[in-house]
């Protein structure tokens, strides 16, 4: 999966997304990514909680490289030669509340 200056808005933290008290709440940003899943699946699993959710997730060994940019001047660009996670889960899965 790859995306390439995709643009979005970066709320420089969790609680200022959700409650936006910071002035500016946000700026424009820009965000690449490349995802590759790295083989077969090492592992099945199916999600049954909370209760009402539902799904089966698929665990792979993925290597990610990520950058980003923002309006304000900030930058971050992940070490290509260290971005294999232990592992990366796809799947489908519905949580029971908006399904």
């Amino acid at each position: 999966m790859t995306a390439t200056n995709l643009h979005v808005r970066d709320f420089f933290n969790i609680p200022n997304a959700l409650f936006r008290f910071q002035t500016p709440a946000s700026v424009s940003a820009t965000v690449s990514f490349d995802i590759r899943w790295l083989g077969p699946p090492t592992g099945r699993s199916a999600v049954t909680s909370p209760p009402g959710s539902a799904g089966k997730l698929l665990n792979s060994p993925v290597t990610i490289r990520w950058s980003a940019k923002t309006a304000s001047g900030f930058s971050f660009t992940s070490d290509p030669s260290g971005t294999t996670s232990f592992f990366g889960q796809l799947g489908r899965v519905r949580n029971g509340i908006f399904a």
